[in-house]
């Protein structure tokens, strides 16, 4: 390496997300795995709505109960 160049600087180390892990963290806690056109979606056991897997883990170890989240808007008909 000659005196003109800069060393190489490392990049950040990230957490690595291990996919794997995940679904069986979603699967042990109830969640239905649903593959539609190549997408993957994670169905909640108690409120049957569909979540990227993202935002599917983040409720579970949230501890996040959405079994009672409203279908409609409040004072809605």
């Amino acid at each position: 390496m000659s005196s003109d160049e800069e060393p190489r600087r490392e990049e950040p180390t990230t957490e690595r997300i291990d996919k794997e892990v995940e679904q069986r963290e979603l699967e042990s806690a109830g969640w239905e795995k649903i593959e539609r056109e190549g997408k993957v979606a994670w169905r909640n056991p108690k409120s049957g709505f569909l979540y990227p897997q993202g935002t599917a883990i983040a409720l579970v170890r949230e501890g996040a109960d959405l079994g009672d989240v409203p279908r409609q808007p409040e004072g809605g008909a």
